[in-house]
């Protein structure tokens, strides 16, 4: 299977902030669309990422003056991308490889979405339950896992 099969089930949406955009303004949208990653895209041309982690190393360096700083400061503009027809195995692999959480979809220089590790994850967790037969259904049981202040 492609990424656009998750691309189909998940949306399309992808977030994106002008360069001159301040951390705390990116914050507010990761924070109130409960996402995990923004892109930094000047038009059409993405420059660059940011995500929860950025953020926290922000704050580490600046104190609380990060978030007064633009994303360009804290942004990666080492931005991998994969195409909807690369395969969800080597998208998984290589995400795991390179510690990644996000990854932008992109076809033809066009940005079609954005894949989580959990997106992917997800999809190979519902693979392994509808095609996987009882062999894997061990992975899937919730015994032993329960909230560690009951009621709250």
């Amino acid at each position: 299977m492609d990424i656009r099969t998750i691309l189909d089930d998940k949306g399309c949406d992808v977030e994106i902030v002008e360069p001159g955009v301040s951390i705390a303004e990116a914050v507010k949208i990761l924070v109130e669309k409960k996402i995990g990653s923004v892109l930094v895209a000047d038009g059409d041309e993405i420059l660059g990422i940011i995500n929860e982690r950025s953020v926290v190393k922000a704050i580490c360096i600046h104190g609380a003056d990060a978030g007064n700083r633009p994303v360009t400061d804290i942004m990666s503009t080492n931005v991998m991308v994969c195409s909807s027809d690369s395969s969800v195995d080597s998208v998984r692999n290589h995400m795991n490889k390179m510690n990644m959480r996000h990854l932008p979809v992109v076809d033809n220089g066009k940005l079609m979405g954005i894949v989580s590790i959990g997106d992917v994850l997800k999809y190979r967790i519902d693979e392994l339950k509808h095609g996987g037969g009882s062999r894997f259904q061990h992975w899937f049981e919730t015994k032993g896992v329960r909230p560690l202040r009951p009621g709250r």
